[in-house]
């Protein structure tokens, strides 16, 4: 049989390895969600960039379309100049 002493130090280590098992599975699970949250706003940015490019595209393509002398072309043209949307 433990002694009384014994059997309440196994008690305080048993509560030690706990808390510290508790402490590292709360460390593990924080970690797990901030990577989570990285990732998932790292493809809200992708989205958002392939969305935007896809809009540029199409507005592209309207200027384009809307050039009315095909024959020529120039850097004066609606096409050639710099836009912002």
């Amino acid at each position: 049989m433990f002694r009384r002493s014994a059997r309440s130090g196994m008690a305080l280590i048993l509560a030690l390895a706990a808390i510290a098992l508790g402490g590292g599975l709360a460390l593990y699970l924080q970690a797990r969600a901030s990577t989570l949250a990285r990732t998932e706003q790292a493809e809200l940015l992708r989205e958002r960039l392939r969305i935007a490019a896809a809009e540029a595209a199409r507005e592209a393509l309207w200027v384009l379309a809307a050039d009315e002398d095909l024959a020529v072309d120039h850097l004066g043209e609606d096409w050639a100049r710099p836009r912002e949307t």
